[in-house]
């Protein structure tokens, strides 16, 4: 028994060796949230502004805002993540006027454990969020295999390149309106908004409950909050369920109504956006549309609208 038990260590040893040393290399690899969460650490007690959410308002271009802002949204960020990092940060928010805070089809089905589950090893890595240690997949890249694997394989061929951020100086993804692939309004905004429209009750309560946490504490302090609901194209709204879309809007009123420092700019069907505003059916780019949009929030504060109704 003794002799199995030492040849199983022996056995154990290299394996155990590999993966610490794959899981090493991944974390010194480059990624948007190192940059961020430096930037943070550095900025929090100057910054007026702070902008939340998904994809949707990743691509807000924050240069000509007027406040000195930044943006820690990212691709597939469910609410119950823009809540820790509220959390983790807020000691340090002295200076905060504004939160940005996307509502859209994401706020109600999306969680941390999800399909993009894979992403949240990378949050408590670099932003150091509290987790349990023995929840293997929310804090170690290898948990996550098929994503690990991909990686791995861009840095075994030097392909540094492919995972360097993306982001401005302000956290805002640069996707320019040059590099719109040429299919781009054929990116299926039917399939996708479809896809986006899936929830189940029990998530929706949840990430609703989450909101409200959340919404609470910021006003609390006198910050005020906008959540927007970004600009999308017609082969992408009008493919939402009509479920999904009346959730959205039913939120973003009961809140407005709920906390005076609370207003909803709805802008999902909004004529204000044109073609070349847009990334792909449900995205801005940057250049265009998302300097569109940032000159449409600064110009919403100025007219001190924020406790308005939503608008459509």
């Amino acid at each position: 028994m003794k002799r199995f038990i030492i040849r199983s260590i022996l056995f154990l040893l290299p394996l155990v060796a590999l993966i610490s040393a794959f899981e090493y290399v991944q974390r010194q690899a480059p990624h948007e949230f190192k940059y961020k969460a430096a930037f943070m650490d550095k900025n929090a007690e100057q910054l007026e502004m702070l902008i939340f959410g998904s994809s949707f308002t990743h691509r807000i271009n924050l240069n000509d805002i007027g406040y000195k802002a930044f943006n820690l949204s990212f691709p597939g960020q469910p609410i119950e993540l823009d809540y820790a990092l509220w959390q983790k940060y807020k000691p340090r928010l002295t200076s905060l006027k504004y939160i940005v805070l996307a509502l859209s089809c994401w706020t109600h089905g999306k969680t941390a454990d999800g399909l993009e589950a894979w992403r949240t090893p990378f949050y408590n890595i670099h932003y150091h969020l509290p987790s349990s240690l023995f929840d293997l997949q929310k804090n170690y890249i290898v948990a996550n295999p098929k994503s690990a694997l991909k990686r791995m394989d861009v840095i075994m061929h030097g392909n540094f390149d492919q995972m360097q951020p993306t982001c401005d100086s302000l956290g805002s993804s640069m996707d320019l309106l040059r590099n719109r692939p040429a299919n781009w309004n054929g990116r299926t905004g039917k399939t996708m908004a479809r896809r986006h429209s899936v929830y189940t009750p029990e998530t929706a309560v949840k990430n609703h409950q989450i909101l409200e946490q959340m919404i609470s504490e910021i006003t609390s302090q006198g910050i005020r909050v906008i959540l927007i609901t970004t600009p999308t194209r017609q082969a992408y709204y009008e493919h939402l369920t009509p479920e999904i879309s009346a959730m959205t809007l039913a939120i973003g009123t009961k809140m407005t109504n709920t906390h005076p420092l609370v207003s909803y700019l709805n802008l999902l069907k909004s004529d204000h956006f044109t073609e070349e505003d847009f990334m792909d059916d449900f995205h801005l780019n940057y250049d265009v549309g998302g300097r569109k949009l940032a000159r449409l929030l600064h110009d919403y504060i100025a007219a001190d609208t924020l406790q308005t109704a939503p608008i459509q």
